[in-house]
C-alpha cells in the first residue's frame, strides 16, 4: 500500500482514544447489567485485565512492526481497546478487590486530560506558549500583588 504523507495520515492517537473510551464504557456497563457473567479457568476468575494486556500486547507489537496505513489503525484500534479494558479494572488491581473504586475514574479522567493537552501542545504548543507568555507579561503587576496578598 502506498505510504501517505504524515500531515494527511489519520490522527492514530485520536483513533486510540476513541477506542479507549468505547471498550471502557462497554466494560463498564457490561459489568453493570451481567455482574455474575464471569469467565472461570479451572475455577479461577479471569478479569478482563488480561484480555486487555493481550491487546496492548499484540497493537503494540503491530504498530512496532508494520508500516502501512490499515494495520497502523488497526493497532490503534487494538492498543485502545485493550488500555481500556485494563484501565477498567484500575481500581480492582490497586485496592485489590473494589472493582467500584473512585480510582478508576480518577485515572480516567487525568489520562482523558493529559490526552487532549498533549494533542492540543502538539497542534497548536506554539500558539499557546506565545498566548501565555502574552498574558502573563501584562499582567505580571496584578500577580505579583495577588502572591505578597496571601503571603502576607
Amino acid at each position: 500500500m502506498k505510504r501517505l504523507h504524515k500531515a494527511s495520515r489519520p490522527n492514530l492517537s485520536f483513533i486510540m482514544l476513541v477506542s479507549f473510551l468505547a471498550s471502557f464504557a462497554v466494560a463498564r456497563i457490561f459489568t453493570a447489567f451481567f455482574p455474575s457473567k464471569v469467565l472461570l479457568f479451572q475455577g479461577y476468575h479471569v478479569h478482563h485485565f488480561w484480555y486487555g494486556l493481550a491487546l496492548l500486547a499484540i497493537g503494540g507489537w503491530l504498530g512496532i512492526n508494520y508500516s502501512d496505513d490499515h494495520t497502523e489503525r488497526i493497532a490503534a484500534i487494538l492498543f485502545g481497546v485493550g488500555g481500556g479494558l485494563v484501565g477498567d479494572e484500575i481500581g480492582l488491581l490497586v485496592t485489590f478487590g473494589d472493582y467500584y473504586s473512585g480510582l478508576t475514574y480518577t485515572f480516567v479522567i487525568s489520562l482523558l486530560g493529559f490526552a487532549f493537552m498533549a494533542t492540543l501542545f502538539k497542534r497548536h504548543g506554539r500558539e499557546v506558549i506565545v498566548e501565555l507568555l502574552g498574558f502573563f507579561r501584562l499582567n505580571v503587576d496584578l500577580y505579583v500583588g495577588l502572591f505578597l496578598a496571601f503571603v502576607s
